[in-house]
């Protein structure tokens, strides 16, 4: 129980910053969507985020072989072969990504719409893995700021030397983690959806990007930077037409009352 103890103050004192998010997670999901569905969605999407990379370290899918390295980990939790600390912030990312592209889609009366599910499923796993594409190549960069040298790519891919196939594995996991959310968990039905909590949960998605942004600018990385800067103003655009339009059916709705 001590050496358990030692590992977890270790892996917190370290990893802060997944900590704070989780907890916002914690926070902003049970206002949503409760407890149950907050717990479950942790529990599950935690599994499935587990079971992606471990797949990948030992087998190469989905996400292309990438290696970690484990002496840059030294005294973290692992569990079998991969942080557990990763694998959590699959989970607060996906719960972000889900309820931006919620707003993005226009909410619940685009939901009720034939194939809305599908719609909202489909461009959940992509707001999770344009996180991705902006937080990911800053991970590579880890041995230039607090979070390490802790992995690398036996073959450097096209995109800051990430690779294509990281990108699509993102994907494919977000895709089975926000379909577990919605469809087995019931997201749209259990959803409480008012300004405070668009605004809070809109501030955890972008809050990730803007911690990311923050260490990229710190870095100098301009060319990056511009790219990031690229990708978050297209999801800003998404969101934005989605709650103007949400907008809209409100006002329509009191003036038709």
């Amino acid at each position: 129980m001590e050496d358990f103890s030692a590992i977890l103050l270790t892996t917190l004192i370290k990893r802060p910053y997944v900590a704070a998010f989780l907890i916002a997670y914690l926070v902003i999901a049970w206002r949503c969507t409760g407890g149950f569905w907050t717990l479950m969605f942790l529990l599950l999407g935690y599994d499935l985020a587990f079971l992606s990379e471990y797949l990948s370290i030992n087998y190469g899918i989905p996400y292309g072989w990438y290696v970690y390295r484990y002496e840059a980990l030294r005294g973290e939790w692992i569990n079998h072969g991969v942080p557990v600390w990763d694998s959590v912030s699959y989970v607060f990312m996906n719960f972000a990504g889900l309820c931006a592209a919620w707003t993005a889609i226009g909410g619940k009366r685009s939901i009720d719409k034939p194939r809305g599910q599908l719609k909202l499923w489909l461009l959940a796993a992509l707001f999770v893995t344009l996180l991705d594409v902006v937080t990911d190549p800053l991970a590579h960069m880890g041995e230039r700021w607090f979070l390490g040298k802790i992995y690398f790519y036996p073959n450097p891919g096209f995109y800051f030397d990430v690779t294509f196939a990281n990108f699509v594995g993102w994907y494919v996991t977000s895709l089975a983690i926000c379909g577990t959310g919605i469809f087995l968990l019931k997201f749209p039905k259990v959803l409480k959806w008012n300004g405070l909590n668009t605004f809070l949960s809109l501030g955890l998605y972008y809050g990730i990007f803007a911690f990311t942004l923050g260490i990229t600018i710190y870095l100098s990385e301009w060319l990056l930077v511009l790219c990031d800067l690229f990708w978050i103003g297209l999801t800003i655009f998404w969101v934005r037409g989605g709650a103007r339009l949400h907008i809209a059916q409100k006002l329509q709705n009191r003036t038709l009352e």
